[in-house]
């Protein structure tokens, strides 16, 4: 447990938010509530390459392997090649909250089949030059899932607060039953869907995480219905990167954030198995990691390669701190490349000349931390969960709360 994070506080956070449903000292898996040693830890698929071996393998490899971090709102709000399609309707504040009511909004139809290609140019070998024809594209496909998982979360937000508000919790599990039933995301067609959709699944698990402790005795039938279908999405998104993705994709961002969405549903269902696949999978992804803390995979990104670093980061962190919550961690020397990663990340915010002077190119990031937008930091909060800093506290406590839907929302709330 860290310190300062008292036993009772946990609980409080498992029943009013629902990520911390799994109480892994006390659920059987006994096996489980241990620190991963180095020693013991699967044997990683590749083995670790340096920025030159990277560059090298890219350009020997044919298929796409550098693609788009998330595709969502969140992540094309950055990138400066074209306008914004999407409000950052994610990251609203508590305010925000407070103007919404419990009354159920039409979601989306459920997505069954995604298809599209990366929006990057095939000729970029960093994949930082965009195609606009495929971004919108791409853009397109993906609104009705970002919108469901947007409209969930602040549907979930007013079903926590308080002693709950049950309007509110049946409107989500309707949503996410609607899916379910569906089938939905059972046709996920192209290489580059495959590995965008999956932060997507973790925004309605994580939705349906913080209402399940709300959940009345008559709705158990709609309840399995949707854990069955998110055990199902997570042996998918596992079968895979474990065996499909490519290579530098599956020691990247994009990794994190399908081990994220794995880490979530395990959380939810008790599932040993999805925890340790993304403990494992940051291990996959810090054993690429520079001395300095920066990661090369990300760092091919050219004029994004600090943005992608962030992204990068902000799933690790947030699955680690889920994790640890629940009594389980990756080995310290894991855990400190972790932190390394994420202090890389706020120092270059501060001064992006580091990065530039690595990569060549001048940063989109904005110089300065309290210069970003709020959804891309938000990640500092499980961060410094894991690892308390006082004056990277004081810093940021103007602008909180810190909040992105497909980190859980407002990660102030649940971690402060």
């Amino acid at each position: 447990m860290i310190v300062g994070h008292s036993p009772f506080r946990v609980r409080k956070k498992a029943r009013l938010l629902g990520l911390f449903t799994l109480l892994l000292c006390t659920s059987g898996s006994a096996s489980l509530t241990r620190q991963i040693d180095v020693e013991a830890a699967p044997a990683d698929p590749t083995p670790a390459q340096t920025f030159d071996q990277v560059s090298a393998l890219s350009k020997s490899d044919q298929s796409p392997l550098l693609l788009p971090a998330d595709l969502d709102a969140d992540d094309i709000s950055e990138l400066p090649a074209a306008k914004q399609e999407a409000p950052d309707a994610s990251e609203e504040s508590d305010e925000a909250d407070e103007q919404n009511s419990y009354d159920c909004p039409d979601f989306p139809e459920p997505v069954i089949t995604l298809d599209f290609e990366s929006p990057y140019k095939a000729e970029s070998k960093s994949r930082s030059e965009l195609d606009k024809e495929n971004k919108a594209k791409a853009v397109a496909a993906l609104k009705p899932s970002d919108d469901f998982v947007r409209l969930l979360s602040r549907a979930s937000r007013t079903a926590t607060k308080g002693d709950g508000n049950l309007a509110a919790v049946d409107c989500v599990l309707s949503g996410i039953n609607r899916w379910a039933e569906a089938g939905a995301y059972s046709a996920i067609e192209s290489m580059t869907a495959k590995i965008t959709y999956p932060s997507r699944v973790g925004g309605i698990a994580i939705a349906y995480g913080q209402v399940k402790p709300l959940i009345q005795p008559d709705d158990q039938k709609r309840a399995e219905t949707i854990e069955t279908w998110l055990r199902s999405l997570a042996h998918d998104i596992i079968d895979y990167w474990n065996f499909d993705a490519p290579v530098l994709a599956s020691q990247g961002n994009l990794r994190a954030w399908a081990a994220l969405s794995v880490v979530q549903i395990g959380l939810l269902l008790d599932e040993p198995v999805f925890l340790e696949w993304g403990l494992e999978s940051q291990r996959i992804i810090l054993d690429t990691q520079d001395p300095d803390g920066s990661l090369p995979i990300e760092m091919r990104r050219g004029q994004f390669a600090l943005h992608y670093q962030m992204h990068a980061v902000a799933p690790m962190v947030t699955a680690s701190a889920l994790l640890k919550d629940v009594g389980l961690s990756n080995s310290k020397p894991y855990e400190e490349k972790l932190f390394l990663a994420a202090k890389f990340s706020i120092k270059a915010v501060d001064d992006p000349s580091i990065v530039e002077t690595k990569v060549n190119k001048v940063q989109t990031v904005k110089q300065g931390l309290l210069k970003q937008k709020k959804h891309t930091i938000a990640w500092l909060e499980p961060y410094l969960f894991l690892n308390p800093d006082f004056e990277l506290e004081q810093r940021i406590a103007e602008i909180r709360p810190l909040s992105n839907s497909k980190l859980g929302g407002n990660l102030t709330k649940i971690f402060k």
